[in-house]
């Protein structure tokens, strides 16, 4: 049976290293403006190359000397961790080991050294799995972004590894502790899931058995729509109530209530919702297209925080309940919906066509309460790029 091992990425691969890694990781990992993507993806160069060279040779020079498999499990945990999980396992072709990186360049550059070292030394097909919002220097992001965007990203990857035809491990060994409960609670409440991990002064691997405990689904499916609403942003006391479908004097007492957060009267869904609304189902309603001009805007905009919040629009416009729940009643004369985040002015002109939306425009709120760029024509856009979501 192939393996599909699922890992948190923490610093001791740059900890456990030389003297002069150890005190070069950290000034890297307060640079800002940094394309994580490339650090991820590019083959050629990305920012820190240098020191990813210098640390995957540290660990090459491991590999090849007497009592490889103990000096490379006091170079990395997550080594250490998946010599352990790996070590009785017959190689498959099918085998898959996803390495979850912070949001941060550091941790982008230790989960892309470990991936690739663990896919030569393994002998296994390996990916950086990037998880934007998950680092500790801003407590909201890390609640409102980066736990939502780990539970999504874990559970993309146990879709494609289905109980049954794989065995399934998350290994929690590196990184922030904070991601644990929610790690751990998956493997609670997901079939065939082992959660493992190993402490760093240990030499048994320890695995938390699955615990006979269950969600009431049919008690929170009432709320799959709202938990659709606010998944990607904000939505107001009203438009949750809405949703629900109740008097707002029963909000408190609501079964669901506990999956949301709530931050100045605005709600969002947590971590908790995004477990459940993944055992709910997420089956969007619309395909979703990038028009050409909306394309080449969102292209431009390179690792920034406009561009995460255009992800969020085209993410969001598939589900028709947040389609209608973002509508911003303004008129415009091409028949297009001008679509509307809270707390930004970052907008999009959007056409919604029986079961497609074509993202149209890419624009802003002006300070004069219109918008920068205004649809004149609908034959001015055409289906360009169907949205797959980034990895």
């Amino acid at each position: 049976m192939p393996i599909c091992v699922i890992s948190t990425v923490g610093a001791s691969v740059f900890t456990q290293a030389s003297e002069d890694i150890k005190s070069e990781w950290r000034e890297f990992d307060k640079q800002r403006e940094v394309d994580l993507q490339k650090i991820a993806r590019e083959s050629h160069d990305f920012p820190g190359k240098d020191m990813y060279q210098r640390v995957k040779n540290h660990l090459d020079a491991i590999r090849n000397s007497p009592n490889s498999e103990s000096g490379l499990m006091r170079a990395s945990a997550e080594l250490k961790s998946l010599i352990y999980i790996l070590r009785d396992h017959d190689r498959n072709n099918n085998d898959k080991l996803h390495f979850l990186a912070t949001d941060t360049p550091a941790g982008t550059l230790a989960a892309r050294i470990i991936s690739d070292f663990s896919r030569d030394y393994f002998g296994i097909e390996t990916e950086v799995v990037r998880v934007e919002g998950l680092q500790v220097t801003d407590d909201a992001s890390f609640n409102t972004r980066g736990i939502r965007n780990l539970v999504s990203r874990v559970f993309d990857r146990l879709e494609k590894a289905p109980a049954g035809t794989y065995r399934r491990v998350l290994n929690p060994t590196g990184g922030y502790k904070g991601v644990v409960p929610y790690l751990t609670l998956i493997g609670m409440i997901e079939d065939d899931i082992e959660t493992s991990y190993i402490y760093e002064t240990s030499s048994a691997l320890i695995t938390l058995r699955r615990l006979p405990m269950v969600l009431d689904y049919g008690a929170l499916g009432s709320a799959h729509d709202a938990l659709i609403a606010a998944e990607r942003e904000f939505i107001s006391e009203e438009t949750l109530v809405q949703l629900l479908d109740i008097d707002p004097t029963e909000l408190s007492k609501h079964p669901a209530l506990p999956l949301f957060d709530v931050d100045d009267g605005q709600y969002s869904i947590n971590g908790l919702g995004v477990i459940v609304l993944n055992k709910l189902g997420k089956k969007t309603d619309y395909e979703v297209y990038l028009s050409e001009q909306a394309k080449k805007a969102f292209d431009k905009l390179g690792e920034s925080d406009k561009k995460t919040k255009y992800t969020v629009y085209f993410d969001g416009a598939g589900y028709r309940t947040w389609f209608e729940s973002h509508i911003h009643p303004y008129k415009n004369q091409a028949g297009a919906t001008a679509l509307k985040l809270g707390r930004t002015d970052e907008r999009v002109w959007a056409f919604r066509e029986e079961n497609r939306v074509l993202i149209a425009e890419l624009t802003k709120h002006a300070p004069d309460g219109d918008y920068e760029i205004i649809p004149r024509s609908r034959e001015d856009y055409s289906f360009h790029h169907l949205w797959k979501g980034v990895d």
